[in-house]
């Protein structure tokens, strides 16, 4: 959804996206700059939610930050990686 969002985003260089937790009913949102989101995202299993909004059952904290953390999903990793429209596999291509 995210990855959407941002193609449509203004060009003032920060992008409003939705908290990328695993509670998908969470519609909570963060700014951040394009290249902090894209720098997050260049990794496949990494994401950005809201603070103290992680699930240390399935996520680990990478970094928390200015209203937000980045979380990397450690379950179902290898699917994170997968569909990963970045990626060179079947969804990047």
């Amino acid at each position: 959804m995210n990855e959407r969002i941002q193609v449509i985003a203004d060009d003032q260089g920060t992008t409003e996206i939705l908290c990328e937790l695993s509670n998908t009913d969470c519609s909570e949102s963060i700014e951040l700059t394009d290249a902090s989101y894209e720098w997050i995202r260049s990794h496949s299993t990494w994401f950005v939610a809201k603070l103290d909004h992680e699930f240390g059952e399935i996520e680990r904290v990478i970094s928390r930050n200015d209203g937000y953390a980045v979380v990397e999903k450690v379950v179902a990793k290898d699917y994170m990686e997968e569909i990963d429209p970045r990626s060179e596999g079947p969804a990047g291509t």
